[in-house]
């Protein structure tokens, strides 16, 4: 199995200490389950699938609920007050 190296600050490692010792696991047990655990939500959201696509200038394609997506956006705050205005960003970052 591979060794990863991770700087922290010190606060965060006691707290992973101090958990570890709670659950009666190893800190490397933690940190794996908490990472897994993260992976799964970022990698398992279809809002965040359609927001890498739409990074990387694809086109979503995932067969996931567009419902989730609307409700989040109507959540949203808007970055730009016109359609104008968010097409002119756009361009200016195009070109």
């Amino acid at each position: 199995m591979p060794v990863v190296t991770v700087r922290m600050d010190e606060h965060l490692v006691r707290r992973l200490e101090e958990l570890a010792k709670l659950r009666r696991i190893t800190r490397s047990t933690l940190m794996k389950e908490i990472l897994e655990e993260a992976l799964k939500r970022q990698c398992d959201d279809p809002v965040q699938e359609a927001l890498r696509a739409l990074r990387q200038k694809k086109k979503p394609g995932f067969s996931g609920d567009w419902s989730q997506i609307e409700k989040e956006l109507r959540q949203s705050t808007p970055r730009f007050t016109s359609v104008e205005e968010a097409l002119a960003a756009s361009r200016r970052r195009a070109g």
